[in-house]
């Protein structure tokens, strides 16, 4: 009897993450300040990603400087917050410097940052950069704080400038530290700038309180509301409701262009045009996914909470995100995700975290703050869950450092 081996397919289904999914995932975890870092650099890189043109200046690629030049007599085709900065940025220059002044302004994008680098600009205008860089500074002084920066370093530390601000801990921070800020690695960034944890959370706070990610033109833009607070709670005849901010911050969608050069272009305009077209129609879509999944998670947070919520204070439901990821059939990690950093402004105008709105019970945490208030000597996050304990409040010393930091009283070691 001979034996012999074979290979044989068999089809069987294995349950496995999608790349989509996985990219949705990984954009409703960012913080809201890297999402505009992550939202800049998609339209940095896709000209088929644009501003919705319902709100800016009509569609182009934004690297065709050249058209957008040819464009800029029109003053219908701009935005009216554009006119009016463009207006007083010509009474503070000399007649010969409006053609600057009208170029710089036409290169502002939806976000008030500068579209290009002055040295080039000065190439392209056939004038020195001296010249270029003057009006540029008359811009900033004449527009609103942080308007003209070409990234969300130099926008923060623009609005440091106005505001006079020179503390040494927050311009390190906002120099060269952002990322980890998102991060929440404020150990980190205390030991790389040689100060205690609590300075850093203090810059935190400040850039959180007082400076925006993007200047936005003037008082009335889209771009300068409610930049404190990621939903916006109101109360009215129909109860409450809630509005999400980042919807107006980012209104983006597929160029027009690049879609009908997609599908009804030569074969070399396909082959430009249709990765590009598809990319951009992906990033929507994963944006538009972040804010539903945001959206479904605040409502149901708002409506549990709906006591809190109109007071503005007091007493909470108990409401764990696993009881949120039940009633709305999605993975606790998710809640945890889309919740994590995001702040709401309730109907009194009170801004708050949104995991405000979830907690299992306020009494360990009333114990906490009560504890930290009177210890003599710092204590540890395992003494203080033994304490707590004591005073018939069990929970876990991971719980307890959740707590402090919720509190903003830092570790043992810096307090």
């Amino acid at each position: 009897m001979e034996m012999a081996l074979a290979q044989q397919l068999q089809p069987r289904q294995v349950m496995g993450v999608s790349p989509a999914l996985v990219a949705s995932v990984e954009l409703l975890a960012l913080r809201p300040a890297e999402l505009a870092e992550a939202v800049a650099a998609e339209l940095d890189d896709n000209p088929a990603l644009i501003v919705d043109e319902r709100r800016e200046r009509s569609a182009r690629p934004p690297d065709d400087r050249r058209a957008r030049d040819e464009q800029m007599p029109e003053p219908a085709d701009r935005p009216s917050d554009a006119d009016r900065l463009l207006s007083e940025l010509r009474l503070m220059t000399a007649p010969r410097d409006h053609r600057v002044a009208e170029y710089l302004v036409a290169s502002l994008d939806e976000r008030g940052y500068l579209d290009g680098d002055p040295d080039e600009i000065a190439d392209e205008l056939g004038v020195t950069w001296r010249r270029v860089d003057r009006v540029l500074a008359t811009l900033r002084e004449c527009g609103p704080p942080g308007i003209a920066a070409r990234d969300l370093r130099e926008c923060l530390r623009l609005q440091l400038d106005r505001r006079g601000v020179d503390e040494p801990v927050l311009r390190g921070v906002i120099e060269s530290h952002l990322p980890a800020l998102a991060a929440g690695r404020y150990g980190a960034i205390a030991l790389a700038l040689g100060v205690s944890r609590g300075d850093v959370v203090g810059a935190r706070d400040y850039i959180r309180a007082h400076l925006r990610p993007s200047p936005g033109f003037a008082a009335s833009s889209p771009f300068d509301r409610d930049l404190d607070a990621d939903v916006i709670v109101s109360d009215g005849p129909q109860g409450l409701t809630i509005r999400l901010t980042e919807p107006e911050l980012f209104p983006l969608r597929v160029c027009p262009v690049y879609s009908e050069l997609a599908e009804l272009g030569t074969a070399d305009e396909r082959r430009h045009a249709g990765p590009r077209a598809r990319r951009a129609r992906d990033f929507a879509s994963r944006l538009q996914r972040r804010w539903d999944t945001m959206a479904r998670i605040a409502t149901f947070a708002v409506q549990a909470q709906a006591e809190f919520v109109r007071r503005g204070s007091g007493p909470r439901t108990p409401l764990s995100q696993a009881d949120a990821a039940r009633a709305l059939a999605l993975h606790e990690s998710v809640v945890s995700r889309a919740i994590r950093d995001r702040h709401v402004r309730l109907p009194s105008g009170r801004v708050v975290p949104m995991s405000e709105l979830f907690c299992t019970s306020d009494a360990p945490r009333e114990a906490l703050r009560r504890l930290l208030a009177s210890e003599r000597r710092p204590l540890t996050d395992g003494q203080l869950a033994q304490a707590l304990a004591a005073r018939g409040h069990r929970v876990a010393r991971r719980t307890v450092a959740k707590y402090r930091a919720q509190l903003g009283q830092p570790q043992r070691a810096l307090r």
